[in-house]
């Protein structure tokens, strides 16, 4: 009877899960094809009211720099909070305080993974590299001028951070929790690293939503993962905007090493003096994690959107080449 009941339970756990997976996979698809319908409408309506009229957009005239960033910036928002809509069911977007001791830890376990992710994403660059793939480091200056920087900063640092948590660990993870917490953390970091594109950065991208995963379960807040995903775009574009300037890049990589450390032994330190260990662990599920590993990545729905990630992610290899 026992054996009967676990099975039942099982396969009820399945057909949930597949449900999940093919909501998930249409909504993140929504979310990839939304942007550039938005982006094409408001770039339509934009050039049609201004001074030039249609003409403008017949002739291919170019609008301003800092009038097409707004309007990225606006069908990436857009894009994203429909796809929140779609996927949300009613639950807390969790922006509470975070559970001590992660509120002080936030930044040390950040830095102390952030080193190791780096190290390892460094050897699987340079192997994808000699396979061919170069993946697209795109350097979008920064502007002169206070309007421009203030749109800047939104799009690439604050927006993406604020938004994708809120996608991808406030409401992906927290739909996937009741089917366990290794699951939800490792598919809503397999998706958020798909979702990029990236061949060449797919690993750093997941293994910092491993992270970001983590925090947010074991502190039940979302604030952690959202003040690491910011800290890492700004990394990123202070390493991209001057990547040509040897004393900056050295600066970078000598501070990352320098609190990489720091947050290696401030972390360890921490966890080894504290006698409650298990707060630092992610409870565990029961029941065949493999299967339901398949079961989440084997639907209509899912695999749909592996195909357009895989799509786009063919295409920008062949830009970059």
């Amino acid at each position: 009877m026992m054996e009967e009941h676990e099975y039942m339970n099982e396969l009820i756990v399945k057909r949930g899960l597949k449900r999940e997976s093919n909501r998930i996979g249409l909504a993140l698809l929504l979310f990839l094809l939304s942007q550039y319908a938005v982006y094409f409408l408001l770039y339509v309506v934009t050039v049609i009211f201004s001074k030039d009229g249609i003409g403008a957009l017949l002739e291919k005239k170019a609008i301003s720099p800092l009038l097409e960033q707004v309007i990225m910036l606006c069908s990436y928002s857009v894009s994203a909070l429909v796809a929140i809509a779609v996927l949300n069911k009613g639950q807390s977007w969790k922006f509470e305080r975070p559970k001590k001791p992660f509120d002080f830890l936030t930044l040390p376990i950040y830095f102390g993974s952030y080193l190791p992710i780096m190290l390892i994403s460094l050897i699987y660059v340079s192997i994808m590299n000699m396979l061919g793939l170069k993946g697209v480091d795109i350097v979008i200056p920064f502007p002169d001028n206070t309007i421009g920087r203030v749109i800047y900063l939104l799009q690439y640092a604050l927006m993406p951070a604020f938004l994708e948590e809120l996608l991808f660990r406030g409401v992906l993870l927290e739909r996937l929790r009741k089917y366990g917490n290794v699951l939800a953390i490792t598919m809503s970091s397999l998706v958020f690293a798909l979702m990029h594109g990236n061949a060449v950065g797919f690993l750093f991208i997941f293994m910092l939503g491993l992270v970001f995963g983590y925090m947010t379960v074991i502190s039940e807040s979302l604030i952690p993962s959202i003040i690491m995903h910011l800290l890492n775009n700004s990394v990123a574009l202070l390493s991209s905007n001057f990547e040509n300037d040897i004393w900056v890049t050295s600066a970078i990589s000598i501070s990352i090493i320098a609190l990489g450390i720091v947050g290696i032994i401030v972390t360890a330190v921490y966890i080894s003096t504290n006698k409650n260990k298990k707060q630092f662990r992610v409870p565990r599920e029961k029941g065949p994690i493999m299967n339901r590993v398949y079961n989440f990545l084997l639907t209509p729905g899912m695999i749909i959107f592996i195909c357009a990630t895989f799509a786009m992610t063919v295409l920008v290899e062949i830009f970059a080449a």
